[in-house]
């Protein structure tokens, strides 16, 4: 496993939501650390692509780990330097 630290950002484009979460479970199998990014936008939105919050408890389950789901979380990532890439 690669020790680097990703973030994987999803955003509203909700068709896509399936596809991404086969690639973030992909991304766990390669590295060690992936933390799930959302925006608040798909974090909140229930669309008839799916539910948002089936859609972040699903994007814990494979990571692991929290979703991160607005600014206020985000905001420490840069300054604090917390992940090596970000997959968006």
């Amino acid at each position: 496993m690669r020790k680097e630290r990703v973030g994987f950002a999803l955003c509203g484009s909700f068709c896509t939501h399936e596809a991404v979460l086969r690639a973030l479970k992909a991304m766990t199998e390669t590295y060690e650390t992936v933390i799930p990014i959302g925006s608040q936008t798909a974090a909140s939105t229930d669309t008839r692509f799916g539910n948002a919050h089936d859609l972040m408890r699903e994007m814990e389950r494979i990571c692991d780990h929290r979703v991160i789901s607005n600014v206020r979380e985000a905001e420490p990532i840069g300054p604090q330097k917390l992940l090596d890439l970000l997959i968006i």
